[in-house]
C-alpha cells in the first residue's frame, strides 16, 4: 500500500472515531446507542441458546423477499399485457377514427 493511501486511512478512522465521540456526548444519542447494544446482547443470546429460531427467521424472511419479488414480477407481467393490447387496439382505433373523419369530410 501507498504511503498517500496508508495516510488516507489513518485520516478516515481518526474522522470516523473523532465523530463518533462527539455523536456520544449527546445524551439522548448516547442512551439510544446504549439500549441497541443491550437490545443486541440479548438477542444474540438466544440466538446462540436456540439457533433454530435464527434460521426460521432467515427462511421467513427469504419467503417475505421471494414473496416481493413475485409481486413485482406479476406486476410487470401485467404491465407487459396492457402495454401489448395498448400495441395491438391503437392501429385499429386510430383507423377508426381515420375512417369517421373521412365519412363527416364526404358527407358535407
Amino acid at each position: 500500500m501507498s504511503e498517500s493511501s496508508s495516510l488516507f486511512l489513518k485520516g478516515v478512522f481518526a474522522g470516523a472515531a473523532i465523530g463518533g465521540a462527539i455523536t456520544l456526548m449527546h445524551k439522548p444519542t448516547r442512551d439510544q446507542f446504549v439500549r441497541q447494544g443491550i437490545a443486541l446482547k440479548d438477542k444474540t443470546a438466544v440466538y446462540i441458546e436456540n439457533p433454530s429460531l435464527l434460521t426460521e427467521e432467515i427462511k421467513e424472511q427469504i419467503d417475505k423477499a421471494r414473496a416481493v419479488v413475485q409481486d413485482a414480477k406479476d406486476d410487470i407481467d401485467f404491465i407487459n399485457e396492457k402495454i401489448n393490447e395498448l400495441k395491438e387496439t391503437t392501429p385499429q382505433v386510430l383507423q377508426m377514427i381515420e375512417e369517421t373523419k373521412e365519412r363527416f369530410l364526404t358527407d358535407k
